[in-house]
């Protein structure tokens, strides 16, 4: 065709091989136009315009057109050969969609660009390549019509290579490779957006972005390929809609990712940031290793932020920020954190390892809860500020050293505020090591040491201040205070094997008694002042006075000053209305706990009928701040406080014995209970003996549901010693 045909009524071109030539034209009014090459290829050159009309043009082999014009108005163009096609001209449809199909082998290549304004466009290839060309742009837009678009290369070896931009409307927007896909100029969308590589699982496929990705209104984004790679200006966003990013293989986040308002979701074995990522409404990136670089900051808006590395490392320089939001962080293996500042702004932080876990940067939560925990063997160090301004802290360290260096302040807010600090290092050859400064509110602070518990600054609280060595009863675990210890009218309770005081390490209450239980002999170094409360130390092995002791104001009150054999005063103490009482003789112990199970509540060597309510109160549900209402104990006892009593039947009420046994689940029917296993313990104390222990008290389908199966237990598992 090298002159215009033109038919008002319609065009129907059929031949076994098609050539349009410059000046052949094909032009319709309001009719379709057909050009068909049954066995054959096409070749126009020319315009092609239907004026609202369809324009269908089939080639058996290859089909190439341009460069001039192909206009159909508001009528649809449908394209389809065999083999390769190349689209040269622009391609105008008004509010008509365009498909264009290569259904063999071979390239479809845009050169020029496809305008639809609403309109749809569904482009594919079933083996080959579907590329376009720099400048050769795809718009559907129409503001926020419903135009889709969907560019997809079938052939798993195959890929979708866009060197032109892409602007979609209110549909959906899919490109989708077997192998690649690789976008090279902008891409924009109002609707919802699927970019997937490698969806015949080669094994190879990746997302390859270069220039911007956004998309706008509420729609959504959708990743999935073995991996993801971004240059250039390759950043990707959303304004109100989530961005999933599914990868089979590791990925970098080498530009920024975010959304406004939407949640952020990546998923891969491996996650590495040098590059920003926010997400308005919540980030969570789920690897095995997560690898935050320089840069790589992670922020949302009042929404979480979860990070999960489920069997590897997570390891994060930059600043992490949910601005009021929820931020958790878990590792397989170790965690580190830092130097970038960590921010919830009220929000909790919880973090967790297996192994060790290093916390180089500032943490600030503004009001929420801090947790840190290791779980497994290894190191909890702190080196840098802790501050929740009246949220808690919890540290423990299930098998290693839990320490913060000099200078590491764990601020959990002070005055009126309820906050608690709660810290502890479980394992019996670990230590507490803290260098910083610990401040709480009301709540008090608690500090527990499997073996030594060193503070080398202050520790302050309105409330009660709570310091355990040796817990494990290893032997060797001492408390070490090197700084001021200050509590409210909660008072100061210490125990371990020894009590050493260096430097300023005094203890003063504002009303409260201060307490201390130890193993081993002691030497009180520095003052004790308790402003009107008591004072008592027992240690077995001997005491030594070479402070200040007092319980003024008012100086020259009613409190007397009991001592026993083994303790030497070298400094007189000066008593107001509360009592003094050092013991350094040991207590009789009548009662030893048995490998699993210890009866001894309180610790004094013996097994009596408080120690049995206790249990009792806390099977019941008990706070910590009831269960020892109404109860006194004695000199020899190494446990008083609500939480130390209630910690201690805790861990029996847990399954945490051989095959995850609860040593006071004295039946053996996997719980614990007041009406059997409680009430069993309260006969014991009681001085009820053999069957009658048991009677009515055990449940029927129990492993040891009769007195001969319940004794065995009671004396080979809590160190009774009952007779048939």
């Amino acid at each position: 065709m090298s002159a215009p045909i033109s038919g008002s009524s319609g065009v129907s071109v059929t031949g076994n091989g098609i050539v349009g030539n410059a000046g052949g034209t094909l032009t319709a009014q309001n009719h379709a136009i057909v050009v068909n090459s049954p066995t054959g290829a096409i070749d126009i050159l020319d315009a092609i315009s239907s004026n609202g009309g369809a324009i269908t043009v089939t080639a058996f082999t290859t089909l190439d057109l341009g460069p001039a014009l192909i206009s159909s108005g508001g009528g649809g163009v449908t394209l389809t050969s065999v083999n390769s096609m190349t689209l040269f001209g622009p391609i105008v449809t008004s509010s008509g969609g365009l498909n264009a199909d290569v259904t063999g082998v071979g390239t479809l290549s845009i050169q020029n660009d496809i305008a639809t304004t609403g309109g749809s466009v569904d482009i594919t290839t079933l083996n080959g390549l579907l590329q376009s060309t720099a400048g050769s742009d795809i718009n559907v837009s129409g503001g926020a019509g419903a135009g889709s678009i969907r560019l997809e290369a079938l052939g798993g070896a195959t890929d979708v290579l866009l060197n032109g931009g892409i602007v979609g409307g209110g549909g959906a927007l899919t490109l989708r490779g077997g192998n690649h896909v690789t976008l090279n100029a902008p891409v924009t969308s109002f609707g919802a957006t699927t970019i997937a590589a490698d969806t015949n699982n080669g094994g190879v496929g990746n997302i390859a972005i270069a220039a911007p990705i956004t998309i706008s209104g509420a729609a959504t984004l959708t990743l999935s390929a073995r991996s993801l790679a971004q240059s250039a200006t390759g950043t990707i966003s959303t304004n109100g809609g989530s961005i999933t990013g599914t990868f089979a293989d590791a990925i970098t986040v080498a530009r920024p990712i975010s959304s406004t308002s939407g949640a952020i979701h990546l998923s891969a074995p491996a996650t590495t940031l040098p590059a920003a990522i926010s997400g308005g409404g919540g980030v969570t990136i789920q690897s095995a290793n997560i690898t935050g670089n320089a840069g790589g900051t992670i922020s949302s808006q009042n929404t979480p932020i979860v990070l999960a590395a489920s069997t590897g490392a997570a390891d994060i320089i930059a600043a992490i920020n949910s601005h009021g939001g929820d931020i958790t962080i878990t590792a397989g293996t170790a965690l580190t954190l830092g130097p970038g500042l960590l921010t919830s702004a009220g929000g909790k932080v919880a973090l967790s390892s297996a192994s060790a876990m290093t916390l180089f940067g500032p943490i600030s939560t503004s009001g929420g809860h801090f947790t840190a925990q290791v779980s497994g063997a290894g190191t909890l160090s702190l080196q840098n500020d802790v501050t929740t301004s009246g949220g808690n802290v919890t540290m423990t360290a299930a098998n290693g050293l839990l320490r913060a260096t000099a200078g590491s302040d764990i601020n959990a807010g002070s005055g009126a505020s309820a906050s608690s600090v709660f810290i502890e290092s479980v394992d019996g050859a670990q230590d507490v090591s803290l260098g910083g400064t610990v401040a709480a509110g009301a709540g008090g602070i608690t500090v527990r040491a499997g073996n030594h518990l060193t503070l080398s600054s202050t520790a302050t609280s309105s409330g009660a201040i709570v310091l355990e060595a040796d817990t494990n009863n290893g032997g060797i675990g001492d408390v070490n205070v090197n700084g001021a210890v200050g509590a409210g009218a909660g008072g100061i309770v210490f125990t371990g094997r020894g009590f050493v005081q260096t430097g300023t390490g005094t203890l003063i209450t504002a009303g409260g008694p201060i307490t201390g239980r130890l193993r081993g002999a002691t030497t009180l170094a520095s003052p004790f002042a308790t402003n009107g409360g008591e004072i008592s130390v027992l240690a077995p092995g001997g005491i030594t006075v070479n402070a200040l002791l007092s319980t003024a104001p008012p100086v020259g009150g009613t409190g007397v000053l009991h001592t026993t054999a083994g303790v030497v005063i070298n400094t007189t103490p000066v008593l107001g209305n509360a009592n003094i009482t050092l013991q350094g003789i040991a207590c009789a112990q009548t009662y030893i706990a048995g490998a699993t199970c210890n009866l001894d509540v309180d610790g004094d060597g013996a097994f009596s009928g408080s120690d049995a309510l206790l249990t009792m109160r806390r099977i019941l549900g008990y706070s910590s701040n009831q269960i020892a209402q109404g109860l006194t104990f004695g000199i020899c006892a190494m446990r008083t406080t609500g939480p130390q009593l209630a910690n201690h039947i805790d861990a029996q009420l847990a399954p945490t014995g051989p095959g995850g046994s609860r040593g006071f689940d004295i039946d053996g029917d996997g719980a614990v209970r007041a009406a059997t296993d409680g009430l069993i313990i309260s006969r014991i104390a009681r001085g009820l003996t053999g069957s009658s222990i048991a009677a009515k008290a055990t449940n029927p389908t129990a492993p040891r549901n009769a007195w001969d199966l319940v004794r065995p237990y009671l004396n080979g598992s809590c160190g009774t010693n009952l007779a048939p």
